[in-house]
């Protein structure tokens, strides 16, 4: 089967069966609809209608010896937050916020660094 798209602009020229108004109807209807999910799909992979993204991103991140008297998480967050925020990173954009802290391995001190480098 052939399917072809026509336009008609005037149907006084010649007459048109009821059957081919109505296909030609739902193949618009149809087509109109794929657009759309397209261009949803499109909006999804961009962001569109989002103001911000939540990334998540690892890091090895040294921890300063004055540091060390507060808790562990408290911490890192200051640095992390003392590291990133208000600064861009490549192919993320604007960090304006450290939301959460999934894990903290590590706690190595490495020879010649005098604080422990943790994964974040």
């Amino acid at each position: 089967m052939v399917e072809v798209d026509i336009e008609v602009e005037s149907t006084e020229s010649f007459p048109i069966s009821e059957e081919i108004r109505i296909k030609a109807q739902s193949l618009r209807e149809q087509e109109r609809k794929r657009k759309e999910q397209e261009e949803k799909k499109i909006g999804e992979r961009k962001g569109e209608g989002s103001m911000f993204y939540l990334s998540q991103i690892e890091h090895k991140l040294p921890l300063p010896p004055p540091r060390l008297v507060l808790p562990i998480r408290e911490a890192i967050h200051m640095e992390l937050e003392k590291l990133f925020l208000d600064k861009v990173i490549a192919n993320l954009g604007l960090c304006i916020s450290v939301y959460d802290i999934r894990s903290i391995d590590g706690g190595f001190i490495f020879p010649g660094d005098g604080a422990p480098t943790y994964t974040v």
